[in-house]
């Protein structure tokens, strides 16, 4: 059996590049299938052990469910709303205020400048 696998491998590796790349492309196809699968079969008992655990845990009834379902969304609800009214309030207060202000210039030309000597080109 061994011996058939490394017959294999030892002539994909005899052929040129082109073939090695169909047989690369093929086997990785191949074992990525078989991972997958794998992981699809762990995944699948591991709900089946979760969905037997929560049966043997005691059944609200659908009044009950409804009640909490209720009280959890007029919560949130509520939150929002007060957050929202809250926020609506601070722009509704808010005063737009305009300043203008002149900005101060002066044209005047200041003596500290450093005088400069004149240059007399040939």
């Amino acid at each position: 059996m061994l011996y058939n696998i490394k017959r294999f491998f030892d002539d994909i590796a005899e052929k040129d590049e082109d073939a090695k790349k169909l047989w690369l492309i093929i086997l990785t196809s191949i074992s990525m299938v078989i991972v997958i699968t794998l992981w699809g079969m762990y995944i699948n008992i591991a709900v089946e052990d979760l969905n037997s655990q929560q049966q043997v845990v005691q059944k609200e009834s659908f009044i009950d469910v409804m009640k909490n379902g209720a009280v959890a969304v007029s919560a949130k609800s509520g939150l929002g709303l007060s957050q929202l009214t809250a926020s609506l309030k601070s722009i509704v207060s808010k005063s737009n205020s305009i300043i203008i202000e002149r900005q101060n210039k002066d044209f005047l030309i200041k003596n500290d400048l450093d005088s400069i000597t004149p240059v007399l080109l040939p």
